[in-house]
């Protein structure tokens, strides 16, 4: 067993222990898109990504898969309603895909041309 999936065991336990009641494939599914778009959002040139069997997480960087993960669910639900009106039953949702929040914690990784 290579080292992410270490990780992406021990990340989906821990989210698993707040949401018993995720399938384990809506598990692999909200672990994997947390993890697509926290590769994308860190290496945002194709030529720079790690291949996905060397990419090492720390601590800080497997909390925001956390949290992605957090959001990702939330958006299933009224979480980012940001308005709403009475009796013409009106909502307005945040329109982006993700929590800026999140996006402004990501600093990306790029190289240098040569």
């Amino acid at each position: 067993m290579n080292c992410q999936n270490q990780q992406a065991q021990r990340i989906q336990a821990k989210f698993h222990e707040r949401y018993d009641y995720f399938s384990p494939t809506e598990l692999e599914f909200c672990y994997n898109t947390a993890l697509k778009d926290f590769v994308l959002l860190s290496y945002p040139f194709k030529s720079s990504r790690p291949p996905i069997e060397k990419l090492k997480l720390d601590f800080y960087d497997e909390q925001w898969v956390l949290d992605r993960m957090e959001d990702i669910i939330s958006r299933e639900g009224a979480n980012h309603v940001t308005s709403y009106r009475e009796n013409g039953i009106s909502f307005t949702f945040a329109s982006s895909y993700i929590d800026p929040q999140l996006v402004s914690q990501i600093t990306p990784k790029v190289g240098v041309p040569k």
